[in-house]
């Protein structure tokens, strides 16, 4: 579904990748305000990513192409009206920013405090 989403949108497939790529780095971001945790932690976790990607895929991507199949199957080729709707999408309510797989969250942020007090015992010592 990717390669289609990404020509609906005016995009080669780098492009998508480094579009929804950057919404992730963002959406770390904020997670990373709210939980504590530096946002590169979160953006280096594949499971994260991958989590993301996945639901990325059917609550926005999917979203998208149910709700806009009849232009899309028609053959309307207008990428940038596209892309203006698909970034409603994003940012809905429905979207990622209300979302997040706590466990996983918690898993990283232990993880992180528990080399970061390694590290600090290491050098006292």
């Amino acid at each position: 579904m990717q390669i289609q989403i990404n020509k609906i949108l005016g995009q080669n497939q780098l492009q998508y990748i480094n579009y929804t790529t950057g919404l992730f780095n963002d959406w770390c971001e904020k997670l990373s305000n709210e939980f504590y945790v530096p946002a590169r932690v979160l953006q280096v976790s594949p499971l994260l990513f991958n989590w993301f990607k996945n639901r990325f895929e059917s609550r926005v991507v999917e979203a998208f192409l149910r709700d806009h199949q009849d232009y899309i199957m028609q053959g309307v080729v207008d990428p940038k009206h596209y892309m203006d709707l698909f970034q409603d999408y994003v940012s809905s309510p429905f979207g990622m920013d209300r979302i997040y797989p706590s466990v996983i969250i918690k898993d990283l942020k232990q993880n992180h405090y528990k080399q970061l007090n390694k590290s600090n015992s290491n050098i006292n010592q």
